[in-house]
């Protein structure tokens, strides 16, 4: 009888985790109908324009510095003390010293300011010279791997990467540029019929945030609807948390990839604190918003273990995103009705 007993309870147990891991829904945003809405207004505005930055495409903070990849003009990146209004520039496209061929992942990690150079396969450092307000770049690290990470994110000494992989989405580097660990491309039935290397298109635009103690990762698609957080210790990628909430629309055509005109922007920023990972999010389609679908007007906020926490609705859309944990606000790029950065104040009651 007990054991007939404990046979049931293990089949009841298995068929409500079962249904519950089935229930995701397909889209975030009803992911948060049981959470609080907070419906922000801009509270600051930075015109770019009068700063001579005409094209904004990501950024980053430091302090009271924005730090800004900027494709207008000579130089790819800018730096302002939304302070005093000093701008700092530099970086130019090229083979030579303080050059880059393809500027990608804009990292704070601790008191640096890491970017990556796709092409090249190294990581620089910031520096900025006061005397002449120019952004110089010093060698961090070279990522030497057999493939060709698109996206990086570094933790300690250690370098999670995505990119063209074919065999995974994610790849975990150590010290040695040895790959050690790796996570699974997100399974969608739709997508199913995709090879390996269609699959790894698709997948190429994920974003990668760091928990400050260096122990977790999260990771979220912009292209598709997924999140997954590991923990990254002991040289290892153990996965805790995977949301796969909707897959791309795309066609299939020898080996490439065409994304329809229904298939829905997914996450386009993401940051962290010690406690909760925030997300840019769009929900738009090509189809809807044109040129605009982009432009995110909601902010998801989860914590660690994948648990909606607070929806922010925000009253001006976004494309980039960071969020200061020190002034508790959510800063970011947008246009009103030119490139600007616009900052909101978080609510904590």
């Amino acid at each position: 009888m007990n054991k007939l007993i404990i046979c049931t309870l293990c089949v009841v147990l298995f068929v409500l985790y079962a249904c519950d891991a089935t229930d995701l829904p397909k889209d975030p945003l009803f992911h948060f109908n049981e959470s609080q809405t907070v419906n922000l207004r801009v509270a600051r505005r930075i015109d770019l324009e009068e700063y001579g930055i005409y094209k904004p495409e990501v950024i980053r903070k430091k302090g009271s510095t924005y730090i800004i990849k900027d494709n207008s003009g000579n130089f790819l990146l800018k730096a302002l003390d939304s302070l005093t209004g000093k701008l700092y520039k530099g970086v130019h496209k090229g083979n030579g010293p303080n050059e880059v061929l393809s500027l990608s992942s804009l990292q704070l990690k601790g008191d640096d300011i890491l970017v990556y150079d796709i092409t090249k396969k190294k990581i620089n450092r910031l520096l900025f010279c006061e005397k002449d307000t120019a952004i110089m770049l010093e060698e961090y690290k070279a990522l030497l791997v057999e493939n060709r990470p698109f996206i990086i994110a570094c933790v300690g000494e250690q370098t999670i990467g995505a990119g063209f992989f074919k065999t995974s989405w994610i790849n975990y580097y150590n010290d040695e540029n040895e790959l050690v660990s790796s996570l699974a491309f997100p399974d969608f039935q739709e997508l199913n019929q995709l090879s390996e290397e269609e699959k790894a298109l698709v997948y190429l635009s994920t974003l990668i945030t760091v928990k400050p103690d260096n122990c977790k990762m999260a990771c979220a698609t912009q292209k598709a609807g997924v999140i997954a957080v590991s923990d990254c210790t002991n040289n290892e990628l153990h996965e805790t948390v995977r949301l796969n909430y909707f897959p791309s629309n795309v066609r299939s055509n020898n080996k490439q990839i065409a994304y329809t005109e229904k298939s829905k922007v997914g996450f386009c920023d993401i940051g962290c604190d010690d406690n909760y990972i925030y997300l840019l999010y769009s929900g738009r389609t090509r189809e809807e918003y044109g040129a605009k679908a982009h432009h995110c007007q909601h902010v998801l906020i989860y914590d660690w273990n994948g648990k909606p926490v607070k929806h922010l609705y925000l009253d001006k859309p976004l494309f980039s995103m960071v969020y200061d944990n020190t002034a508790n606000k959510i800063c970011g790029i947008g246009y009103d009705p030119e490139g600007c950065i616009l900052e909101y104040d978080l609510d904590e009651k």
